[in-house]
Order: C-alpha cells, then structure tokens, then sequence
C-alpha cells in the first residue's frame, strides 16, 4: 500500500506550461513521453482550485460553470487526464477576506453542488472550513461553531458515492480553535461518515507553531484516536497536510505510517499540497531535482545572471540545467541553439517545462527513496536505540535537501522523535495540551470564554 504522497498544486497552470513548452518546441518533444512522465511523477494527484474562482458569487451557476470549464481540461489532458484531482473549499480565500463571510452560504451552496456534479471525476472534496483571522471577524465562539457545524452537516448528508470523495478538515492553530473543530468532528460524530482527514492551518513556517512536534502530528492524533475507538470497522484513512510540505516530511511520514500500522493496526496514506514550486519559479527561481547516485535532493538556480555569462560562455549552472533538460525528456540536442531558456529576461517555456519536470522528479524519487531507507531507521527506534536512531536520521534528513543547516536538521530529529511518541500514545489529551502550553499566545479574541 502506498503510504505517501505529494499533491501537485494549480493544475490548470500545470496544464498551461506543458502545452505552452509542445506549442513552442513540437519536434523537441514527444508528446507520448511526456505523458508517461507526468502519468508516473505526478502518480498521487493534481489539486485544482474551486477557491480562486469563487471569489465572485454573485452568481453561483456561473461558479459552477467556470469550474466545470476548468475541469475538463485537466481530465481531458493527454499529459494529466487520468490522474487523481483534488478539489479545495474556498475557505482560504475567506480567510483573506477574498470572499466575504456574508456569502458563506452561496460558497457552501456552489461547493456541495460541485461534489454531487462531479463526485466521478474529483477524487478529493475538503470540506468548508471557516476559521477566525484578521481579514474575517466574528462576534464570538458560537457563532463560528454554528456555522462550521452547518457546513459539516451539509457534507455529512451526501450520499456514499460523494462522502467517498469528502476530505474532513481538522484545525488546531488555537486552543479555541481545536476545541471548536474537536466538537465539530468528533463529538457531534461527524467523523465517522468519512473516509479521509486533512488539516488546515499550516501553510506558515514551523516557527509559527513553536511545538515539540510536527504541528500537524496534534490533529492527526485526535483523528488516531477517534478511529481506534468509535471507527473500528474502518481500518485505513488518508490524511491530508493543506499548504505545506518538504522532503524532511516525506521522511517523517514514511516512519509514522510504518508506526501506525505497526503499533495501532491501521493503514494510513499521507498526501500534502504546496504551491511552493509555483512561488519558487516566480521569486527566488530556485528548482529541486533528484540526485540517484547520491540518493539526494539538490538545488539548482535558473537565475539569469546564474545562467547566463557577461562574456558569453556557457556557465556551469546553465550546462547543469541542460544536461537535466536532456535527462527528463529523453534527448541529447537540446541546448541554447534550438531552446534558449531566457527571452529578453524573461523565462522560456522550455525552462518553465524542465523546472517543473525537475520539481515533479524530485518528489516522486524523494518519496521512493524515503519508503525504502526509513525501513531500517523504524526497526532501530522500536528497539529503542536513541542515539543511533537519532544519529541515522539526522544522516538521512540532511540529503532531502543537500545544503541545510545544522541546527535545521537537528530540530526536525528532535519533531520527529517527540511526534512517533505522540503517534505511539494516540492520546487526544496530550494533543490538547501541547496545543494549550504552545499555541494558547496566539488565541483569537472570538474565543474568550469559549
């Protein structure tokens, strides 16, 4: 069973860069190739955004339209046609302030439509989950608490067919928060009508969350729990990390899936989306690719004063990038001569395809690596030799990416540690604790007396 994988965001711009790159260049790349490429690196699934189009609901059926329109050309795609597609909410956009919270129940009428309209082709629906910030106030706890409540109702009278595509959002940033969510999911029962769980919240930096573990590791502990006890008959989940992700959580995940099912008996197959390769395109124009003879993650910059030599050589960086371009597209002619990868500054398609065959190479090769070095780091820690254990995966967390700090590597052992003790206990009250002693700073203000 497939125990990991990473959930490639904005699949229309996906869409668009491949059929820009075989627009431009149509006798460098074979279209059937490129297809087995994505069909196997982007194996796990594409995310297409509901949100970005929802910001106008002025007019539901128009919503709906548009994104029906959208989706028939990510399935209708001879290079992602096929593959799994995830859908989001929209409840990132409240939290801007995108959309109003005066138009949350058009947002819920438009995004329940979609699920029962397209319940085939989606294989991923996250629930509508409304959270406090400072783009979108509310008066009190209750009021938030009623309305998550409806949304889930909503989801929770789908029929089967649909609830199989429902994925449960979980959040935590806040004692208040998590205890809104805890009544929401599990006490109102909510929770056993679905199949897959994910959480919210974490698309900031870890430093947001100052726990001792992964802070996605609390709200996976209270949905552990809930299985375990009032859900037996339902012995396999996914659980989903909303906007953030890295190598080092590849290998985190392999070791709590070979945890849950060791210890607790149930399969669990963890999936996460970030749009960071689009942002790393855009502003720092930074690419990971995969290394097989190191078994590493390595970085490489598509800068243009990176690649491109004042005197009018060929750099180091721009021949690497090449030899990559080559490698992933199954040629050895392509160079400056017939695909430039800069025009008056600005990035070709050619580059724009290789930076993202790279980044969807990387994750793919990151993930089987991870599956198959992290079987030897489990039996180490269930025999309970710390030091070593500690010692062997800092060794491992070090190469996804090559380049890290100290201190970063020594601070992702130290999360994972305290998290597989977590995930051994399953204990929903040593959750809301770390969530109380960590996160209670941050409280919202709707909160007070919650």
């Amino acid at each position: 069973m497939n125990t990991l994988g990473y959930i490639n965001g904005q699949a229309c711009a996906m869409h668009v860069t491949i059929e820009r790159a075989v627009e431009r260049y149509p006798s460098l790349l074979d279209r059937n190739r490129l297809r087995t490429f994505f069909q196997e690196h982007c194996a796990p699934g594409l995310l297409i955004s509901f949100g970005d189009l929802s910001v106008d609901l002025s007019n539901t059926d128009r919503v709906v339209q548009a994104f029906t329109k959208n989706i028939g050309k990510v399935t209708g795609s001879h290079y992602l046609g096929g593959l799994p597609l995830d859908r989001d909410s929209g409840g990132f956009q409240l939290q801007t302030g995108a959309i109003s919270k005066a138009l949350i129940p058009r947002l819920l009428h438009a995004h329940t439509q979609l699920t029962l309209q397209h319940a085939a082709q989606v294989t991923g629906t996250f629930t509508l989950d409304v959270v406090p910030t400072a783009n979108c106030r509310f008066d009190f706890g209750e009021e938030l608490l009623a309305i998550n409540q409806q949304c889930m109702e909503e989801f929770v009278r789908l029929p089967l067919k649909c609830r199989k595509t429902v994925v449960a959002v979980h959040h935590f940033k806040t004692p208040g928060l998590h205890k809104l969510f805890l009544r929401v999911l599990f006490d109102s029962d909510a929770a056993s009508h679905f199949f897959a769980f994910a959480t919210g919240g974490i698309a900031a930096k870890d430093a947001a969350f100052p726990t001792p573990c992964f802070p996605y590791v609390i709200p996976l502990v209270d949905v552990l729990h809930h299985i375990k006890i009032k859900n037996r008959q339902n012995r396999q989940f996914r659980f989903h990390i909303l906007g953030k992700g890295d190598f080092q959580d590849d290998i985190a995940q392999c070791l709590f899936a070979k945890l849950i099912k060791d210890i607790h008996g149930i399969d669990i197959v963890f999936t996460w989306d970030t749009v960071g390769f689009w942002n790393g395109v855009s502003f720092s124009q930074l690419v990971e690719y995969p290394d097989p003879a190191h078994r590493s993650i390595q970085n490489l910059s598509f800068r243009y004063d990176d690649i491109h030599s004042p005197i009018g050589g060929i750099t180091a960086t721009e021949k690497e990038f090449y030899r990559l371009a080559n490698s992933l597209i199954g040629r050895d002619d392509i160079g400056r001569h017939n695909a430039p990868l800069y025009k008056d500054d600005k990035p070709s398609p050619m580059l724009n395809l290789v930076a993202f065959m790279m980044h969807c190479a990387a994750h793919s090769h990151s993930v089987e690596w991870c599956r198959e070095e992290t079987d030897d780091l489990y039996r180490i820690w269930k025999r309970k030799k710390d030091a070593l254990f500690r010692q062997k995966l800092s060794a491992l967390i070090g190469r996804f990416p090559v380049g890290q700090s100290d201190r970063g590597v020594r601070k992702r052992v130290a999360q994972v540690a305290y998290s597989m003790n977590m995930l051994l206990q399953a204990s929903p009250a040593m959750a809301a604790q770390i969530v109380h002693k960590c996160l209670k700073k941050a409280e919202f203000p709707e909160f007070q007396g919650f």
